[in-house]
């Protein structure tokens, strides 16, 4: 009887990881995930999307000044973006942080900076994920 409920109960464990692993496609097909409404690209929307150890750009360029939303997207791994000042001392300054399916605002001035991937990702690779963001 023991062995049954150790069996029943690892067979129970089991599916809860794996339901709380899955993903609802619908949300990565680049929808916002509140409302489950398709993301429209406009003027001051920027749409970046993440796979493993990269994002779809090298260089991404919005106008300075007004506010901008950023929505991300998972394509590949588990990832989100952080948009900061370049440098080594500016790296607590996190101007937003956004994540799979989700969406940030930016209102910044003339310049460039950093978008890194905001989880940590595995392995060394996780360091050189990152873009320019250009704006002007």
């Amino acid at each position: 009887m023991k062995k049954y409920v150790v069996r029943v109960a690892t067979l129970l464990i089991t599916a809860s990881i794996l339901a709380a692993c899955s993903t609802n496609d619908n949300l990565k097909e680049g929808s916002n995930k509140e409302e489950n409404v398709p993301i429209q690209n406009t003027n001051n929307e920027l749409n970046i999307t993440g796979v493993n150890w990269s994002f779809d750009q090298d260089t991404y360029t919005i106008p300075a000044n007004e506010d901008v939303t950023i929505n991300y997207t998972d394509e590949e791994g588990i990832h989100g973006i952080k948009i900061r000042p370049f440098g080594e001392e500016q790296k607590k300054n996190v101007f937003v942080e956004v994540f799979d399916g989700e969406s940030g605002i930016v209102n910044l001035e003339p310049g460039e900076y950093e978008i890194h991937c905001a989880t940590k990702c595995g392995g060394k690779e996780h360091k050189l994920m990152y873009s320019t963001l250009i704006v002007e």
